[in-house]
């Protein structure tokens, strides 16, 4: 079953396993008045799917990936992943820890959330190559960094959010995000220095 990673109270998540069986099997439609995720749906063997939900931005992105193929988002990942690679063995430890190293101290924090933040990729990709650039001298702090704006702070994604949440919410979250990145890069090179 595919479950919904956000938790939120009224999410089906927990309840799955006792709503799918209940589902008539010659059913050709399902109307989910409360839809949330949409994760009945999703995990139904049903075409013809009606989604309502008081939030209009979450229908929006519902139908977003119900109208967008997985084979059309692949690509994006895969070049992503081969330009990372590429970029890894082609950039010396040394300059590594040059820009992101310990010693680059909090301007080394600085570069590494900018980078972060107008830089797309996936969440399984970012946490791969954080580790990467701790292996190649990389600081823990700025490592964080980078990492929680690659995963909280979207200057490539800004416009598509925008469309959903408004200009300003959208603003106001990447903002917050960014300055939270700093606390949690400081907390974690703070952590790590006691390890």
């Amino acid at each position: 079953m595919i479950v919904n990673p956000i938790s939120y109270p009224g999410n089906k998540n927990k309840l799955l396993s006792q709503i799918i069986p209940e589902l008539p099997n010659n059913c050709s439609q399902i109307v989910e008045i409360f839809c949330g995720s949409g994760v009945v749906s999703i995990n139904s063997n049903i075409n013809n799917i009606l989604l309502n939900d008081i939030s209009i931005h979450a229908i929006d992105l519902l139908n977003y990936f119900y109208t967008t193929s997985f084979e059309n988002i692949m690509p994006q990942f895969l070049s992503v992943i081969v330009f990372v690679g590429i970029v890894l063995a082609y950039v010396q430890p040394e300059t590594i820890s040059k820009l992101i190293g310990t010693s680059s101290g909090f301007l080394g924090i600085i570069f590494s959330a900018i980078i972060g933040s107008i830089t797309l990729l996936p969440t399984f990709v970012a946490f791969s190559l954080g580790n990467t650039l701790l292996s190649s001298g990389a600081g823990y702090s700025q490592v964080a960094a980078l990492i929680s704006t690659l995963t909280l702070v979207g200057m490539m994604t800004f416009s598509m959010e925008a469309k959903f949440i408004g200009k300003w919410a959208a603003f106001l979250r990447n903002f917050l995000a960014f300055l939270f990145s700093f606390i949690v890069a400081l907390f974690v090179g703070k952590v790590m220095m006691v390890i």
